[in-house]
């Protein structure tokens, strides 16, 4: 129904484990509305690697990928408080090894994939991009890097810089502005909370952030995102929960992903105002 030509842009925010929920909103995207090469995805954090999948071709991997990998131990559990979440598990044995993503197909994707990351020597959002060549399950690793809850204080070395995640690359809003100048003219954002907000669950990353030399220049880039305004000439639609996840950002029980994972699909897939939007 909607493809590259229509200069679709598809914008996936993060928040860990309630990721899932977008996970599920992509695959209904691919099984009932047929988008499976947008123009342009930005998928930030907890949902980096769920688009990767997606733009090499890969959808039909999301649903076992979330509902029982995640859910493993393996993947994370708050008992091993120094690696909450296992970063280096998820990227060298889940995607190389386990369930393959096929990296060669995500840097010959005619859909433009970028993944937002926050710079740890400007305090800037940088954006990876597939079109440009890069380095896929590195740049996985960066976007996923979450300070405290995978490492203390973690640095991923990409292209000369050092890299995490963070409240700002994981949040929708930040990344409107980069697909207006990418020239989407469609944007579909998809959110992983009813309030499309981050919450308390964040505090730790704040608590992170008051100790980093760049934080000036990090807090007045949250400063922009808050006061950007969408051109009047771009669409916008915004996909979020109707109701609670049952999720945390750091909880994994088996059935609550499995619970957020098919709302995601069930809402994308009855969304009467989404098919309207996508012809």
């Amino acid at each position: 129904m909607a493809n590259v030509e229509q200069k679709l842009a598809i914008i996936v925010s993060g928040q860990g484990v309630k990721s899932s929920y977008g996970a599920g909103a992509l695959l209904a995207l691919a099984e009932q509305y047929q988008v499976t090469e947008p123009f342009l995805m930005i998928c930030g954090s907890g949902s980096a690697g769920t688009g990767a999948y997606f733009v090499a071709g890969q959808p039909d991997r999301l649903r076992h990928l979330w509902v029982d990998m995640v859910s493993s131990r393996r993947v994370l559990s708050r008992r091993r408080f120094w690696k909450i979440i296992d970063i280096d598990y998820i990227i060298d044995e889940v995607c190389k090894r386990q369930h393959p993503l096929d990296a060669r197909k995500v840097l010959q994707a005619k859909t433009r994939f970028l993944m937002p990351a926050l710079n740890t020597k400007t305090g800037h959002i940088d954006y990876f991009d597939n079109h440009q060549g890069m380095d896929v399950f590195e740049c996985l690793r960066a976007a996923k890097a979450m300070p405290i809850a995978y490492k203390w204080d973690p640095r991923i070395a990409v292209g000369g810089s050092l890299y995490c995640d963070s409240l700002l690359s994981a949040r929708a809003q930040t990344h409107i502005g980069k697909a207006v100048e990418c020239g989407a003219t469609k944007i579909l954002i998809i959110h992983n909370m009813p309030s499309g907000k981050l919450r308390m669950d964040n505090l730790a990353f704040k608590f992170w952030m008051r100790l980093q030399p760049f934080r000036k220049s990090y807090y007045q880039a949250e400063r922009d995102v808050a006061a950007y305004h969408v051109p009047p000439s771009i669409k916008v639609l915004v996909i979020r929960p109707s109701s609670k996840l049952w999720l945390t950002t750091l909880s994994n029980r088996k059935a609550d992903i499995q619970q957020a994972f098919d709302q995601g699909y069930d809402e994308t897939a009855a969304n009467q105002e989404l098919a309207a939007f996508l012809r």
